[in-house]
């Protein structure tokens, strides 16, 4: 008789990759990254001793595994970047590339799990839960730690080279990516709940949405003190464009016209809040301040790079290898990273990895963006949340490396995930 994982062993163990990633110090080294990815592909073993395991995933394997060919090819053309060439694809450091492969092939494989979990009845909520949950989680934590004096993971482990963690997060960028996600996921499961039920006293409904409403308001209370300008305004147009998205699809003109207006209300309050809170547009005293000067240097650099090695990028690691000779003075010694994972990509896989990429992560987010318009759409509120949480992920991408970090780049991929679910007919 041949042993079969349940299902709930399954979402169970696809909560502990998600939990492993953050709370493992986010996986960032190399033991708690050897052991994620051995989670990810004890993941995948069980979902495939299931028979009834059938996720409908096709096209974003295909992306990913053209992804790690483009590895591979650099694997195998391993030379320094001398000069603008791009002639065929190469990589300045093999023991990078082979890890990357490495990665890339665990990535694939909790894709694939996470995608055909996520069709049984109610994994969609229960994933959104356990999601929020890991996020209020991050949030107590880092709170403690940041009454602690800001230095240590969880009080026992000192962070050195000036860095601000907050909770297992070395970067609280990065901890303030994962708690917008989790936020928004967290908004959705209320929005879902927001009708009263007949089957429950609407007492006992009532104190529970009040409940959820304190939680929600806990949350985003972690995410402002977390500091992160990135993520708030991530979270802020992230939840702004989905708004704009479900007031096209409301069925009555009227009911259209009072949420466009809200909308509309909203924006003036963001913009005003803003306008009196220059730091959080990374303005001070009337101009850029020291990190978003960094970065918009670093940026410069790093299209001018681009522009040298413009198809296949030059390989993992593309950053550290090479960027010394294209960084300007400015910041030639204060960091070592892009601080943009869409740029970072294009830099490692080219123009053609970015594509790839691109395609697989945002056709899904499209897709659902169309259907939030749809009135008859099931489960709205949580479509939305999915949706807003996915489209904050990525937007955050722009101005930080939160995908190069495991914890982060996991929540993307579920999330990802649950978004295709909801998106597709």
């Amino acid at each position: 008789m041949t042993w079969r994982p349940s299902r709930r062993a399954c979402e169970v163990t696809l909560w502990l990759v998600l939990a492993f990633g953050v709370f493992a110090f986010t996986a960032i080294e190399w033991w708690s990254r050897a052991i994620l990815e051995c989670l990810i592909f004890l993941l995948a073993a069980m979902c495939s001793l299931r028979s009834d395991f059938a996720p409908p995933l096709k096209w974003p394997l295909i992306g990913l595994g053209a992804i790690i060919l483009l590895t591979g090819l650099q694997a195998l053309n391993i030379r320094p970047a001398a000069g603008p060439t791009d002639l065929l694809p190469f990589a300045t450091n093999r023991s990078m590339a082979l890890h990357s492969i490495l990665l890339w092939t665990a990535w694939a494989a909790l894709l694939w799990s996470a995608s055909g979990i996520l069709l049984w009845e109610g994994a969609q909520k229960r994933l959104a839960l356990a999601i929020f949950v890991i996020g209020l989680l991050i949030a107590f934590v880092g709170i403690l730690q940041r009454g602690q004096g800001n230095t240590s993971y969880y009080g026992l482990r000192l962070v050195g080279g000036g860095r601000d963690p907050f909770g297992p997060f070395v970067n609280y960028n990065h901890a303030a990516n994962w708690l917008a996600a989790s936020f928004l996921v967290g908004v959705g499961l209320l929005a879902g709940r927001l009708k009263p039920r007949r089957d429950i006293p609407f007492s006992e409904w009532a104190a529970k949405s009040a409940l959820m409403v304190f939680i929600l308001g806990l949350s985003f209370a972690a995410i402002l003190n977390t500091g992160s300008r990135g993520a708030f305004n991530a979270l802020i147009l992230s939840a702004l464009a989905t708004g704009v998205l479900l007031s096209v699809g409301l069925p009555q003109l009227r009911f259209k016209r009072f949420a466009l207006l809200g909308i509309l209300a909203f924006c003036g309050v963001y913009a005003l809040f803003l306008a009196s809170h220059p730091r959080w547009m990374a303005v001070a005293a009337g101009k850029l301040d020291g990190s978003a000067s960094y970065r918009v240097s670093l940026y410069r650099s790093s299209l001018n790079l681009l522009a040298d090695f413009p198809v296949f990028g030059l390989g993992p690691d593309a950053f550290r290898a090479t960027m010394d000779a294209y960084k300007e003075p400015v910041v030639l010694y204060a960091v070592d990273q892009t601080h943009s994972s869409w740029l970072e990509a294009a830099l490692e896989g080219g123009l053609l990895g970015l594509a790839i990429l691109g395609a697989c992560v945002l056709a899904p987010v499209l897709r659902l963006g169309r259907r939030l318009m749809d009135a008859e759409l099931p489960a709205r509120g949580l479509c939305a949340g999915w949706f807003a949480a996915c489209a904050a992920l990525l937007l955050h991408g722009f101005v930080e490396c939160t995908f190069l970090i495991p914890a982060n780049a996991a929540l993307l991929l579920v999330v990802d995930r649950a978004v295709q679910g909801m998106g597709d007919d």
